[in-house]
């Protein structure tokens, strides 16, 4: 957990020197004080669905300077751990036999 820390290539995967908890709690932070920042001090669950989405677009394309944590990084880990979570229902063959 020492650096340096070399940008990783995009065929590396995953590579941060933020262990992915680390990763979502620096983000979300990081998401919560630009959006208090940029409408008027609310929350990001506050924010209508249209807002919600500007957000996350924002996020995906790298716009939102998040501090501790890199936004395109985030939104990649965060959008593939919820494709996870949504297909590892049993409806679609996941976590079989439980």
């Amino acid at each position: 957990m020492q650096g340096p820390w070399a940008k990783g290539e995009k065929t590396q995967g995953f590579q941060s020197r933020l262990a992915p908890a680390d990763l979502y709690r620096a983000a979300i932070k990081g998401i919560e004080a630009h959006v208090a920042s940029t409408k008027g001090g609310k929350h990001f669950a506050e924010l209508s669905p249209d807002d919600q989405d500007a957000v996350l677009s924002d996020l995906e394309k790298g716009k939102v300077k998040l501090g501790g944590a890199d936004a395109e990084t985030f939104f990649k880990m965060l959008f593939m751990n919820t494709k996870e979570g949504m297909f590892s229902d049993p409806i679609y063959g996941g976590n079989k036999d439980m």
